[in-house]
């Protein structure tokens, strides 16, 4: 939902958390890796602006 927060201070804050947390997960072993990574590879692939405000999925 933070995505999707009008508060464009918040959304670059989330931004750079998700960007922390994949990196994060380049360096760990665990299950499910790869499907996590992929999710966050196709939602950073998918925003073609920065800081883009994204519409909250129900």
């Amino acid at each position: 939902m933070a995505l999707s927060s009008r508060c464009g201070l918040l959304r670059a804050v989330v931004y750079n958390c998700l960007a922390r947390f994949e990196q994060h997960l380049i360096s760990q072993r665990f299950y499910c890796k790869e499907q996590i990574l992929t999710m966050l590879t196709l939602l950073k692939h998918s925003i073609k602006k920065s800081n883009l405000k994204l519409a909250p999925i129900v």
